[in-house]
């Protein structure tokens, strides 16, 4: 049975994986592995690179390098991404109307960029508070609609974000392809949530028919894939996982989004016994 380097990130389980194919970098970096696996853990579903890339890649990929300059961020597809996260937002807003009301929104956008479900936010009540997180700074002069936009690790800013909790909304927006640690990660940020809040997660899913074809080409050609940039591809059946592990319930999951190549996902804290 292969064997590979680096353990499911949801799962922890090293030994029931299942080798897909080679993927190799998609964009030139001086600190990163020549090639690396495509590994689908047979518990969870999950699919992810191996091994994990090294801090240095992390740091060339997010910090030395600019990110949001290319064709995905601005112009037509700009519009598209904040048109949806505007429809998104309303309905998560009249799913939870007993629980949210008329009041204005507090909304965190971890690993945000650009910030677009904060502006979905304001763009809908001026009056909501919106909080921006992100590894560099990137992006913080441009994002005005952000009432504060805190640079730094997650873990190293929980204190500054805290002081602005509860938060009814935490959006990852297709970050959470981007995390070595996702478990990890999402559990910093569950403190700072409302016990009626949405955890809002979108991301990539699998290549169009992928399930019936599972060519590793199809793979390669796939627009998500971004080698090594994006480390875990969420299924059902991965997200489910990873909500039992931190004690949250899915309300809702949708993995047909762009004719299967997305999936979004709302997760909220689970009864407590």
């Amino acid at each position: 049975m292969f064997n590979p380097s680096r353990e499911c990130p949801v799962c922890k389980r090293r030994f029931l994986q299942k080798k897909l194919g080679k993927l190799y970098p998609t964009q030139p970096l001086q600190k990163c592995s020549s090639e690396y696996n495509l590994v689908q853990c047979r518990t969870c579903e999950l699919i992810y690179l191996s091994p994990l890339p090294e801090k240095e890649t992390f740091d060339e990929l997010y910090v030395d390098n600019i990110q949001f300059d290319r064709d995905d961020y601005t112009g037509e597809a700009a519009k598209l991404a904040l048109s949806y996260c505007i429809s998104r937002l309303k309905v998560i807003l009249d799913t939870n109307a007993e629980y949210f009301g008329g009041n204005a929104l507090k909304v965190l956008e971890v690993g945000a960029g650009l910030s677009w479900m904060s502006r979905a936010a304001k763009l809908l009540n001026k009056d909501c508070f919106t909080v921006a997180h992100d590894v560099t700074n990137e992006c913080k002069k441009i994002c005005n609609w952000v009432d504060s936009y805190v640079v730094g690790e997650l873990g190293d800013k929980i204190n500054v974000l805290g002081q602005n909790a509860q938060f009814h909304i935490i959006s990852l927006t297709h970050v959470i392809e981007h995390l070595p640690f996702p478990c990890k990660t999402i559990s910093l940020a569950l403190p700072l949530l409302d016990d009626n809040g949405v955890l809002f997660i979108t991301g990539p899913h699998r290549p169009k028919d992928w399930e019936t074809s599972r060519s590793i080409e199809r793979w390669k050609d796939w627009r998500y894939n971004h080698v090594p940039a994006h480390l875990q591809y969420f299924s059902k059946k991965s997200a489910e996982r990873l909500s039992k592990m931190l004690n949250l319930k899915i309300e809702f999951f949708d993995n047909a989004l762009e004719e299967g190549q997305s999936f979004e996902l709302w997760l909220k804290k689970a009864s407590q016994p």
